[in-house]
């Protein structure tokens, strides 16, 4: 509990000093961008891999297909509940406070609206070659190739075995980069945020002031559900949530990357959530 504790207070003290470095030294502190790079490059690195070989061996361990859909089924009802509840609070703090009355943007350009449909996002989500959707870095195509890539492990049973304990090798291997690459965290988030600061300024916080502090409004209002969730449908313990998740939200907060904080969610879920 020591170490957990220590690793988050490390990742608090290394996002302040960053804002105040940023603040401080300004234009000065951009000299560190290329660390941060460097850490949001090393996360990245490992996301397709790591994303790829969890579901292919979680899918290919369940050995029930049925089962596989049961909670397939359990997490995207959740997924879809989730996002939608996220939606809301975002349309109703916009709405309430009417955000970006008299902001008009020019593009000096017509921008075209791409019509979307079901099918039309299915076929999106369907690769036609996986490794160009690897290469690419589209993670939902790799998501949908390994779920089916597990269901046809199940399929031919005893003769999966090898290919199944190589990727669960595999990621272990992985889990254990993770682990490598977030020794170098704190700085990487350190230089992250002072470079962004440092290149744009106090002004950024003038200029998208209420957008900003909107999120820092409505961020904490899901999680809050979050909670309740948790306290209803699981025995994890609240402070114990809170303080490994604490990780992911730094993670987040510093590389603005949903597919970049992914590794890291999956640690703090297997390892530290179980």
């Amino acid at each position: 509990m020591k170490k957990k504790l220590n690793s988050t207070v490390v990742l608090l003290i290394a996002l302040f000093l960053g804002i105040i470095c940023g603040l401080i030294f300004g234009e000065k502190m951009t000299f560190i961008a290329p660390i941060g790079d460097i850490f949001l490059n090393l996360i990245k690195m490992i996301v397709v891999p790591i994303v790829m070989c969890s579901i292919i061996t979680s899918v290919a361990n369940m050995g029930d297909i049925k089962k596989l859909g049961r909670i397939g089924g359990k997490t995207l009802v959740l997924y879809i509940g989730t996002t939608a509840l996220a939606a809301c609070i975002g349309l109703a703090l916009a709405g309430i406070t009417h955000l970006g009355e008299g902001i008009t943007i020019q593009t000096g350009e017509e921008i075209a609206v791409a019509e979307l449909s079901v099918l039309g996002v299915l076929k999106n989500i369907v690769p036609s070659n996986i490794f160009a959707a690897m290469a690419n870095f589209e993670t939902l195509p790799c998501i949908v190739f390994s779920i089916l890539f597990g269901i046809a492990l199940v399929m031919v049973k005893e003769k999966a075995g090898p290919v199944v304990s190589v990727l669960e090798c595999c990621s272990e291997a992985l889990n254990a980069m993770i682990g490598i690459i977030m020794k170098i965290a704190p700085l990487g988030i350190f230089a992250l945020v002072a470079a962004g600061l440092g290149q744009y300024g106090i002004e950024i916080f003038a200029a998208l002031g209420k957008y900003i502090v909107l999120c820092y409004i409505g961020v904490p209002l899901l999680c809050i559900i979050y909670i309740v969730m948790l306290k209803l449908f699981s025995d994890l313990p609240i402070k114990k949530f809170l303080s490994g998740g604490f990780r992911v939200f730094a993670t987040a907060f510093t590389t603005r990357s949903s597919a970049a904080t992914l590794p890291i969610n999956i640690e703090v879920a297997t390892d530290e959530f179980g």
